[in-house]
């Protein structure tokens, strides 16, 4: 963790790693993606005995943390007691390339090697989770986010909540309409 913002419900921290995939395929990612970035928002009062957490991932265009920070991430916390994760994409905010346009992907590779990233950098948050005492994890995005959620629970085999979001099976209709 590298940094920690207190409030009066809740505490905000940031955190980081390498991902797994540059590691495992060095160049593969753009060296701004290469670093997995992410914030963690807890609540002071938990709910129940059992902590929960639930790992949010991005939806096309969500930049940062802000709108699921804001959206889904302090209402939980606030009103149920639940504990979230959210992961930057690769090639979304500090972790775009700065030759790339807002969410404009430079070739149509970029998404996968973006959601093999997201799939490997899953598993390493949901391992931590599990050695911070977290007893029920949970998995969820909204549109692009909650395909990669579904498709990343896959590699999990432990039990966990998958809750995709206005997701569809496939990006196709993307690229071939």
């Amino acid at each position: 963790m590298s940094k920690s913002h207190a409030r009066e419900d809740l505490e905000i921290l940031n955190g980081h790693f390498v991902s797994p995939l540059a590691v495992h395929e060095p160049g593969l990612l753009p060296s701004e993606s290469e670093k997995a970035r992410f914030q963690v928002v807890l609540p002071k009062k938990w709910k129940s005995q059992s902590r929960s957490i639930c790992l949010h991932l991005a939806g096309t265009g969500d930049h940062f943390f802000w709108r699921r920070r804001n959206l889904m991430a302090k209402p939980l916390a606030r009103e149920k007691g639940i504990a979230s994760i959210l992961l930057e994409n690769p090639y979304y905010g500090i972790r775009k390339p700065k030759n790339q346009l807002r969410s404009s992907l430079h070739h149509v590779s970029d998404i996968f090697v973006m959601g093999a990233a997201l799939i490997v950098e899953t598993g390493v948050l949901l391992n931590w989770c599990r050695q911070q005492g977290f007893q029920s994890l949970g998995v969820t995005g909204v549109s692009m986010g909650g395909h990669m959620a579904s498709i990343a629970s896959c590699f999990w085999p432990h039990p966990l909540a998958v809750v995709p979001c206005l997701s569809w099976s496939t990006a196709s209709c993307v690229f071939t309409e």
